[in-house]
């Protein structure tokens, strides 16, 4: 018996104190989740949250409180707010909008574009919102600012050297680096199809900027134009038409001949390479022409 009345005395004093009232804590001044926070920890719940546009206060900070802080009420009672300024708004998701068009989505919304900054991003193009605070979706004062951060486009990727390899072998590397490839051609001394020289060589470049490779064309072959019987200076205007470089080898002694008959003063009785030889462009040819003896 005595155990069951020790027992009912316990529930009954636990049932008193569960019922008795509380001091309601100030939560004027604070934003209305500290409010929520604050008379939780209290025993307490948030009520019903009004809003005076016209309150004196920060903009978002509860001004009043009923029931009043330090007035005594039962656990769990609701405690209603007044907020000065507008009700909050809620927070459109701008990702992935351009900088104009994610100013235009926060206006409509009632709030404003903050603070900007950037950022690489493998997904986002450049230009474009990568990430917002406060996040879609929240609750947000009307008119505060949303801070953005924007994309500069992916990271930047290291250039490979391609000089010397096959214009296939150079374009799939590039490309497989994200790169776009423009090919131009040269004549040149190395292997047909061979890449002579890139632009830029080495550093780095996002993906999707152009890498432009030159790729030689081999060697032009130009035919070795008959000056023999020529003045030297015409001589020499007809081989640099062609590409040639000539040299001029002059004796001043016996001239040689022409079809067996001595050739005048400074005219070209000889040239090497002779007169119908494939070459190179820039091959040297000589020419010999006499010059009146000292």
């Amino acid at each position: 018996m005595k155990k069951v009345a020790i027992t009912v005395l316990l529930v009954g004093a636990l049932l008193l104190l569960v019922g008795c009232d509380k001091a309601v804590p100030d939560v004027k001044g604070k934003t209305v989740e500290q409010a929520r926070s604050a008379l939780e920890s209290a025993g307490f719940r948030l009520g019903t949250v009004d809003y005076d546009e016209n309150g004196e206060g920060a903009p978002g900070a509860v001004i009043a409180q009923d029931p009043a802080a330090g007035k005594t009420a039962k656990a769990d009672t609701p405690v209603v707010v007044t907020v000065a300024g507008s009700p909050p708004v809620t927070t459109p998701q701008i990702v992935g909008l351009g900088k104009a068009r994610a100013k235009v989505t926060l206006e409509a919304a009632g709030l404003t574009l903050g603070d900007l900054t950037r950022a690489y991003d493998a997904k986002i193009a450049a230009g474009a919102v990568v990430s917002q605070d406060p996040g879609a979706g929240k609750e947000t004062p009307k008119g505060s600012a949303v801070a953005v951060v924007l994309s500069k486009g992916p990271p930047p990727v290291a250039v490979p050297n391609v000089k010397g390899k096959t214009q296939a072998a150079a374009t799939s590397l590039l490309e497989k680096k994200g790169f776009d490839v423009e090919v131009v051609t040269a004549e040149s001394s190395a292997a047909k199809g061979t890449v002579v020289s890139q632009k830029p060589a080495s550093g780095k470049l996002q993906p999707g900027s152009t890498v432009v490779i030159t790729v030689s064309s081999g060697v032009a072959l130009v035919k070795v134009p008959k000056v023999v019987g020529m003045d030297a200076p015409d001589a020499e205007a007809a081989l640099k038409a062609v590409g040639l470089k000539p040299v001029n080898v002059v004796h001043n002694g016996p001239a040689g001949t022409i079809n067996g008959q001595p050739a005048d003063i400074m005219q070209v009785y000889k040239q090497s390479p002779g007169a119908g030889s494939m070459v190179a462009k820039g091959t040297v040819v000589k020419i010999y022409w006499w010059s009146e003896a000292n």
